[in-house]
């Protein structure tokens, strides 16, 4: 709740250490009206250019008029993040198979696979909270894991990362900040070992790519666990490996 917090307005004092997936909504919209901000959704920039006086014109297609719309400005701001189009792999027998597929940018609840069995491909953020959800639905998750996972429990001893790790990046600050890194990255796998402990022996694949270091060279976030190991643990979510 103290990292993802948007400028100029922190998140309710009511709301817990992780908020829910409705909580940060509610947060976005509320966002939204107390900074009057004017937000179009389900519109795609076609064009853009700049005019003769130096100024900036877009053209954006709005999905929910059926329309060109075109803006012009002083600024423009390219801020479309990472992650903007699902990925789907030609899988061979895809079209000929029976049952259900979905993209996980497609995945709103588990309800629908209630007393089912169900594949998810991946061990990513998307892919463990979907098996704990297929499991909290009633449904029988076996998670495909195509290579070790970098985890990360959402508490260590007892506190959140930012807690923990804070006091080190204050003190790098004043001295070497490259060193906080690797000594967040050391420490850090040091004490997701002891927090998960032999997760090989469940059939886990555990990546000892340290977390910081992967983020900073391949954009790759490590998969914070909310509950995905124990329930292989308990033998209530198969693994499975490509």
């Amino acid at each position: 709740v103290d990292m993802c917090h948007l400028p100029f307005i922190p998140m309710p004092d009511t709301y817990p250490v992780y908020p829910s997936r409705m909580q940060f909504v509610h947060y976005l919209q509320s966002y939204q009206r107390m900074l009057g901000l004017d937000v179009r959704l389900r519109t795609c920039v076609t064009r853009a250019a700049k005019t003769p006086d130096g100024r900036w014109e877009v053209h954006a297609h709005d999905a929910e008029r059926g329309q060109t719309v075109v803006y012009r400005s002083s600024v423009l701001v390219i801020a479309n993040g990472m992650f903007t189009k699902a990925h789907i792999p030609e899988i061979p027998g895809r079209d000929s198979y029976k049952g259900q597929v979905l993209h996980s940018s497609e995945y709103k609840t588990g309800a629908a696979f209630a007393g089912g069995r169900v594949l998810v491909v991946g061990m990513g953020n998307s892919g463990a909270e979907i098996a704990c959800d297929l499991w909290e639905q009633g449904a029988r998750p076996t998670i495909l894991q195509r290579s070790p996972s970098p985890l990360i429990p959402r508490w260590l001893v007892g506190v959140t990362q930012q807690v923990l790790y804070r006091p080190l990046w204050q003190a790098a600050l004043e001295r070497d900040p490259a060193l906080f890194w690797e000594v967040v990255d050391a420490v850090h796998l040091w004490l997701v070992r002891r927090s998960f402990g032999d997760v090989e022996a469940l059939g886990l694949q555990l990546s000892d790519r340290p977390p910081v270091k992967g983020w900073r060279d391949m954009f790759s976030a490590a998969t914070m666990d909310i509950g995905t190991v124990e329930l292989v643990r308990r033998k209530e979510n198969d693994i499975v490996k490509e």
